[in-house]
C-alpha cells in the first residue's frame, strides 16, 4: 500500500486584458449596464466572483475588499464574462476573483 500523495495543484490565476461596456449601453449611475470582461483563466459562472471596489484600494487589499457585486450571466471558455454592472460613480476597480485569485481592471462611471 503506497502512502497518501500530498501534491496540490496550482490554477493559474485570471488575467483581464479587456474590460468594455457592451454596445447599447453606457456607464451611467444607477448601473444595470452590461460589461464585457475578456481575459484568461476567468472561471465560469458558478466559479467567479465580480465586484466593483473602490479606486483608491490598494492593489494588495483587493482580495480583502468588499465591494458591489457584477451580477455574471455568461462565460465562455473561460475567456470571457458578461455581467450587469451595480449602481455606483466615480472610478472603481473592476475585481475578478477566481478560487481566491484575483485580477483587475480600471471603470469609471459616467458623471451623474
Amino acid at each position: 500500500m503506497s502512502a497518501p500523495s500530498e501534491a496540490m495543484t496550482r490554477y493559474a490565476p485570471p488575467t483581464l486584458h479587456n474590460v468594455s461596456v457592451a454596445p447599447g449601453y453606457a456607464t451611467t449611475t444607477q448601473g444595470g449596464f452590461e460589461l464585457l470582461l475578456e481575459g484568461r483563466n476567468l472561471g465560469s459562472v458558478l466559479s467567479t466572483e465580480v465586484r466593483f471596489v473602490d479606486a483608491r484600494v490598494r492593489d494588495d487589499r483587493l482580495g480583502e475588499a468588499s465591494g458591489s457585486p457584477c451580477d455574471v450571466r455568461a462565460s465562455d471558455a473561460h475567456t470571457r464574462l458578461r455581467c450587469v454592472a451595480p449602481e455606483g460613480f466615480g472610478d472603481v476597480k473592476v475585481v475578478v476573483d477566481v478560487g481566491g485569485q484575483q485580477a483587475h481592471a480600471p471603470l469609471s462611471y459616467a458623471e451623474p
